[in-house]
């Protein structure tokens, strides 16, 4: 670091400005006095007194009297992405978990006096949330799953220090296992459970690139729809799904978990169920590889996991 650029810092932290950066090794330029440059190096970064250079950005807006903007306590930083935006009259942030384990815990921001909200734009809900305040903070309880995201956002005012809202949660109802008829273009249809296709025994069904789709009837007890909200689970897809309920579009599941809400569409009795599954042309790739150049892939490339891989289950909520 320059000299004239130390000189510059030093004016601002003697004027009060709080300055957060490494301490420099010394001056790239020839031309400054390295004893100079080390002497006002010692003073800034001594750490000493009202006014030096910080190296730790958390301890000096600490000093400042500046809380963290948010923070899950039990829950690295890194495993979470946060964008925060301040709205006309409130606050959104913007919270994804970048892993695939489910992450669950109490998220702070510092925010007061504003009642919190979950926005999913997935599929559009907006859910009250549960929240308390404490030390210039409001305290939510978050729960994502693998990749997933959520807005937490706060426009209307709070009346209370504190509210519960009753947890949405899911336990299963009903395991859909056997076989399937899963009808693949070109190839025809074939008795098939859950599963990948590169696994199977077929050798065009281990390579096949495409959309293929899996129909059967399901029996459901009228018990079951009595439950109200239902959730078709579908386990594992690769790579999207699209699913129809007795011939009624019901969702397209396209990331983890993949889970398509069947409420009000599953009726007592039979069931006509039908999974559209699209996997990648990676498979079809490698089957049609001769080892060239030119090729993407090789002929011995490791297949990509594809079609419905379930478990398939009907959830239901508690």
């Amino acid at each position: 670091m320059t000299l004239a650029v130390l000189a510059r810092i030093a004016a601002l932290v003697d004027q009060g400005a709080t300055v957060v950066g490494a301490r420099p090794k010394g001056s790239p330029s020839l031309a400054d006095d390295p004893r100079r440059v080390a002497a006002l190096v010692d003073r800034l970064w001594s750490g000493q007194g009202p006014h030096h250079v910080w190296t730790d950005r958390a301890a000096a807006l600490k000093a400042r009297g500046v809380g963290r903007d948010w923070e899950m306590p039990g829950v690295a930083d890194s495993a979470l992405g946060v964008l925060h935006r301040r709205l006309g009259a409130g606050h959104l942030w913007f919270v994804a978990n970048h892993g695939a384990t489910p992450i669950q815990g109490e998220m702070a921001f510092r925010v007061t006096g504003l009642v919190p909200e979950l926005w999913f734009a997935d599929t559009g809900e907006i859910r009250p949330a549960s929240y308390r305040v404490q030390d210039g903070r409001t305290f939510v309880p978050l729960a994502l799953e693998g990749s997933g995201s959520a807005f937490v956002v706060f426009r209307r005012a709070a009346s209370a220090q504190a509210a519960s809202v009753p947890e949405l949660s899911w336990e299963p109802a009903l395991t859909i296992d056997g076989s399937w008829e899963v009808t693949f273009p070109g190839i025809g249809t074939v008795p098939l459970a859950t599963g990948s296709w590169a696994k199977a025994e077929v050798a065009a069904l281990r390579h096949f690139s495409g959309t293929a789709v899996y129909r059967r009837t399901l029996d459901v007890p009228a018990a079951l729809v009595a439950k109200g909200h239902l959730m078709l689970d579908l386990g594992d897809v690769r790579e999207v799904a699209r699913v129809r309920i007795n011939g009624e579009e019901a969702g397209i599941a396209w990331k983890l978990p993949f889970r398509v809400d069947v409420t009000g569409r599953l009726r007592p009795g039979p069931n006509r169920i039908e999974v559209e599954v699209a996997n990648l042309w990676v498979n079809h790739l490698i089957d049609a590889a001769k080892g060239g150049p030119d090729d993407a892939y090789r002929p011995d490339a490791p297949l990509r996991e594809s079609g419905l891989i379930g478990p398939v289950r009907i959830l239901a909520a508690r």
